[in-house]
């Protein structure tokens, strides 16, 4: 089989403080346990395609290769060469969560171009110019699930347009599609991506999280809505100000749903911890799928970070970071390839400010304990008739009917 993972170069590492964390090729330093790094500004995800006989990315796997070449601090290592992380480190953010809930594991890898290590992969993207402290050595064998922080839709989503509601595998780059503070914006670029049964029942932070209708609000989503893990969500209410700047903010789709350990992934059917957001319905869930037929995901891009909406919710589109670029356009070769020409050099602004980790938390504990929406009805866009968007919807989508996947 075969699986993606973003990583990150050595050579974009700097040591800020403490003892060397990636001086070994072999094995993790307990020295560096307090050691501080950080990104380099320019700094970017590579997407590493692996062939694999399991979805697990291990020490010690003979089957593990590279499926392209790959860069690693200046040299390059073949199609076909043998890649394994050998240690691992749990890292925090500078101001992260003293419960450790905004910890990320690391898996650092070496591709054997030098004494060193080479890379790693992260539960979670690190962003350039923050500071990361080594919290813990935590395996001289590390193994985990495959995880490629997929940022995309599901097939099946609706999505408005300028001519009414259109499924979103049917869109095509220069379509036009309607977003919160542009008005009608031609698609620049889009990607489909499917994820076979096996990988997702692997790898629990590729799985969806479906959104029942009306647990973001009054009527919002219109229909199931299934996103990525990593897909944010508009969260539009007074309380944001306390977090953020404003009253609207962005908050991942998995910060919604009830987290069952302390590791990265995330389980379902369970209640949101914002379960009672809305207000409006007993029934209100969000919960990560398993799908039996795995997941088709989507990309939309546009020239800038928009809000659009999709089943009667605004959500962004594919935010275009520093850490992501190269993540999705596939690092020099495959559908992506096209990405840099189609949506420009520079780099995004966010559509509004990302919360994340213990802020994102607190914001929907002080939503649900207030039973707020998350998304009022008057943030929903003017089709002329207060019901136009369940009007609009087809039978299949409508409340209770199951979102399809291919």
């Amino acid at each position: 089989m075969a699986y993606s993972i973003a990583t990150y170069d050595i050579a974009d590492v700097v040591v800020i403080s403490g003892a060397d964390p990636f001086a070994s090729d072999t094995s993790g330093n307990g020295a560096a346990v307090g050691s501080t790094f950080t990104l380099a500004s320019d700094a970017k995800t590579t997407r590493v395609d692996i062939i694999d006989n399991d979805g697990f990315f291990n020490d010690g796997d003979g089957s593990q290769d590279l499926a392209a070449p790959l860069e690693g601090e200046g040299q390059t290592a073949n199609a076909g060469d043998r890649i394994t992380p050998e240690y691992s480190y749990r890292i925090r953010p500078n101001g992260g969560a003293l419960d450790g809930s905004d910890d990320i594991t690391i898996y650092v890898y070496e591709l054997g171009l030098d004494n060193d290590a080479d890379g790693f992969a992260a539960s979670s993207r690190l962003e350039p110019g923050q500071t990361y402290t080594i919290m813990q050595h935590v395996s001289d064998d590390p193994s985990v699930a495959a995880n490629t922080l997929a940022v995309c839709f599901c097939v099946g989503t609706l999505i408005a347009t300028p001519s009414g509601w259109v499924a979103i595998e049917t869109l095509s780059v220069g379509d036009l599609v309607e977003t919160r503070d542009h008005g009608a914006q031609p698609l620049r670029w889009l990607e489909h991506r499917h994820i076979p049964r096996a990988l997702l029942a692997q790898a629990p932070m590729l799985r969806p999280v479906v959104f029942s209708p009306g647990s973001l609000g009054r009527g919002v989503p219109s229909a199931p809505l299934w996103l990525s893990a990593q897909h944010r969500i508009l969260v539009s209410a007074p309380a944001v100000g306390r977090m953020s700047a404003g009253t609207e903010a962005l908050v991942a789709a998995h910060r919604f749903v009830a987290r069952r350990d302390g590791q990265a992934g995330w389980s379902g059917p369970e209640l949101a911890a914002g379960a009672a957001v809305s207000g409006y319905s007993s029934g209100s869930v969000m919960r990560r799928v398993l799908p039996p037929a795995g997941v088709s995901y989507i990309h939309l891009a546009f020239e800038r970070h928009e809000l659009i909406c999709a089943n009667g919710a605004w959500v962004e589109s594919l935010f275009d970071g520093p850490m992501t670029r190269r993540a999705v356009s596939g690092a020099g070769g495959g559908s992506g390839a096209g990405y840099e020409a189609a949506i420009g050099a520079k780099a995004h602004t966010p559509a509004r400010p990302f919360l994340e980790g213990r802020r994102a938390a607190r914001l929907l504990w002080r939503l649900a304990r207030n039973r707020q929406p998350v998304q009022p009805p008057e943030a929903m866009p003017d089709c002329g008739t207060d019901d136009c968007v369940t009007d609009r919807l087809p039978d299949v989508f409508r409340a209770g009917a199951r979102q399809p996947v291919s």
